[in-house]
């Protein structure tokens, strides 16, 4: 079943995929077609050593300033998988005035913690607790 991407959504294929890099964006969606260039080549987007979710939320910030879609800009959202078999971070808002910078003080907030949920994941006893009822040792 293929999941639905909102628009403007870049996808950064990794070792999995055998694809260092994949994009997709509806391009009838977009105002120029340099949009998806200044995206993918943005500074923050090609950051080596940078989160991979860091560097998402920098080509969507650098795709909007680039002229964006026809039209407001009303979600975005971000798909990270790594070593694991499922995504590691699936962020996404809908319906926002700014959902990129909605997108990024999301990431800002998850990022700290993702590892600890994979680790939760793999190995309960070794993940540490955030106060989650059931979860005090």
């Amino acid at each position: 079943m293929s999941r639905r991407l909102p628009p403007l959504t870049l996808v950064l294929g990794g070792a999995r995929s055998g694809n260092s890099r994949r994009y997709r964006f509806p391009p009838h969606l977009l105002v120029r077609t340099r949009t998806a260039q200044r995206s993918a080549h943005s500074p923050g987007a090609t950051s080596a050593g940078a989160p991979l979710g860091e560097r998402l939320v920098a080509a969507l910030t650098a795709g909007l300033d680039a002229g964006g879609e026809e039209g407001p800009v009303r979600s975005a959202g971000m798909v990270v998988c790594g070593s694991v078999a499922w995504p590691e971070t699936d962020l996404r808002v809908d319906w926002h005035d700014r959902p990129i910078a909605e997108l990024a003080s999301l990431w800002q907030l998850w990022e700290p913690q993702a590892a600890d949920y994979v680790t939760r994941a793999l190995d309960p006893a070794a993940a540490p607790s955030y106060g989650v009822p059931g979860d005090e040792g």
